[in-house]
């Protein structure tokens, strides 16, 4: 199966046959590892489902996505992209190398 794309330009890296359960695997927790291919940078791409969210949550995590698209400092990763496809609210950022702060 072709690897799976979302927002037009983030692949996800798999090595699966990306069928929809192998996806909802790999993508689980944190997010999921995927390319920019315009530019083959690695970013983090993450999935929530639509379905599972009420309206308010919904709402409250858009709000927080668009005031994180506007941040710009070295210490914190750049959120790409964002939208709704095909049941699922997706958020790209990049892919920082380094400790994760506990």
């Amino acid at each position: 199966m072709e690897p799976r794309t979302f927002l037009e330009h983030y692949r996800v890296i798999t090595n699966e046959d990306g069928s929809r359960e192998d996806l909802d695997r790999i993508c689980a927790g944190n997010g999921c590892q995927a390319i920019d291919t315009r530019s083959n940078r690695p970013v983090i791409l993450q999935r929530v489902a639509i379905a599972d969210l009420d309206e308010a949550k919904r709402k409250e995590i858009e709000e927080r996505v668009s005031a994180a698209e506007k941040l710009d400092h070295v210490n914190i990763a750049k959120t790409l992209a964002s939208g709704v496809e095909d049941g699922y609210l997706v958020v790209v950022s990049e892919n920082l190398e380094g400790e994760h702060a506990d």
